[in-house]
């Protein structure tokens, strides 16, 4: 049986299965340790192109004994303003 409500959580995008040298499959790591698995569906896709970015993705979790999933429905990417000058000023 498994549990689903709507959530919001910040995290990194990570990748979680790969094709040789592909990505095929993420997850959001969560305070270091929760890993929700992305559904792979249209905006769930698009994060694809993010990986090891931070982000803030509001939608859908599914829980069960093994695992947790989110269906994502909408992210903002939290490190996407950060610019790296040099070692001194970030």
């Amino acid at each position: 049986m498994s549990d689903a409500y709507p959530e919001t959580i910040f995290g990194q995008i990570l990748p979680m299965d790969w094709n040789e040298d592909d990505v095929v499959g993420l997850i959001i790591l969560v305070d270091g340790e929760d890993e929700f698995i992305v559904e792979p569906d249209k905006t769930g896709r698009k994060l694809f192109d993010h990986v090891d970015r931070w982000v803030t993705a509001k939608g859908l979790i599914r829980e069960d004994e093994d695992e947790m999933r989110i269906m994502v429905r909408d992210y903002t990417l939290e490190d996407e303003d950060w610019n790296y000058m040099d070692e001194d000023r970030w």
